[in-house]
């Protein structure tokens, strides 16, 4: 399970972990993302590589990494598919 380690106290006690929600693309970049996606899904394969090429573009400009990710597996789908 992720998570970030968090010391309880200055005199080295022990250590937990607390739970993180998963990363999430910024809301701009997802709907490039699921526009892209739904583009795959109709056989559109043109559409969906430059949508993924947006998303890709939007999330660098936005340092959003998470959507960078997704962009770039999507992108490599698109190849596949």
């Amino acid at each position: 399970m992720a998570g970030a380690l968090f010391a309880l106290g200055d005199h080295g006690e022990t250590m937990r972990t607390m739970p993180q929600e998963p990363p999430k693309a910024t809301p701009e970049v997802q709907a490039l993302l699921d526009q892209a996606r739904q583009a795959m899904r109709s056989g559109k394969m043109a559409p969906a590589a430059a949508l993924y090429d947006q998303a890709l573009a939007r999330a660098r400009e936005l340092g959003d990494r998470k959507g960078e990710v997704d962009a770039l597996r999507g992108r490599g789908n698109v190849h596949v598919g």
